[in-house]
């Protein structure tokens, strides 16, 4: 029987619950395909910034002082199963988790009070259901990253220092992201850009269209 061999990074836990990376081979019998699902699934809920292991643990948000992991001991952003799905001949399947939408639901990206940007849902609305999409393979990502399929449906590299969880107003989507990387001037603080799926200098939020967090002591803001 044929087989379709797909190399992937897997969680491993040990007894006492540490959480590393292994990198494994997936065999995927013939007629079966590799399906990626986020590990973390939305939540509805308010918005959060939580460690790895505390997302794991069911939370939202950790302790604003709260030690933040190296990324070697952070899960993968993803999981990884075989099973049946109608993608072309080297594909993957990827299921785009659920979405809801709040009342704020299709607001415009032309910003807000703070000058932070805006958004909707992602799909531009609610998806209670959610839906698989074909892609090509994720990339090969570095020792302490691995893959994450994004909401502008590509590939990036990620660790998972961090799960980040929007508010019902960008449908309660939740990701793994890095740490804060951005060293910002004063009155600025580092946000989780909705469009842009990464960490920039924004000024303050106002718990408006952005909800203000601390995490490891430094005030973040994330999509509401």
């Amino acid at each position: 029987m044929r087989a379709f061999r797909w190399l992937c990074l897997l969680v491993v836990s040990g007894c006492g619950g540490l959480l590393g990376h292994e990198s494994q081979s997936v065999d995927c019998s013939s007629g079966q395909t590799p399906i990626y699902s986020n590990r973390f699934s939305p939540e509805r809920g308010a918005s959060g910034v939580a460690t790895a292991a505390d997302a794991q643990a069911g939370r939202t948000s950790s302790d604003p002082n709260a030690a933040v992991p190296s990324t070697t001991d952070t899960p993968t952003a993803m999981t990884i199963t075989c099973g049946q799905a109608s993608c072309g001949s080297g594909q993957v399947a990827v299921e785009v988790p659920p979405t809801t939408g709040g009342p704020g639901t299709g607001a415009t990206s032309t910003g807000d009070s703070t000058g932070a940007p805006t958004g909707g849902s992602p799909t531009g609305g609610s998806d209670p259901s959610g839906t698989t999409v074909c892609t090509d393979p994720p990339p090969n990502c570095p020792q302490g990253q691995s893959p994450q399929f994004t909401l502008k449906k590509t590939w990036v590299c990620t660790d998972c220092t961090l799960v980040v969880t929007y508010g019902g107003i960008y449908g309660n989507y939740r990701r793994c992201v890095g740490k804060p990387d951005v060293t910002c001037t004063q009155g600025n603080v580092p946000t989780w850009v909705f469009e842009d799926e990464q960490w920039e200098c924004k000024t303050k939020c106002d718990n408006g269209q952005y909800d203000q967090h601390t995490i490891a002591g430094t005030l973040v803001c994330v999509p509401c």
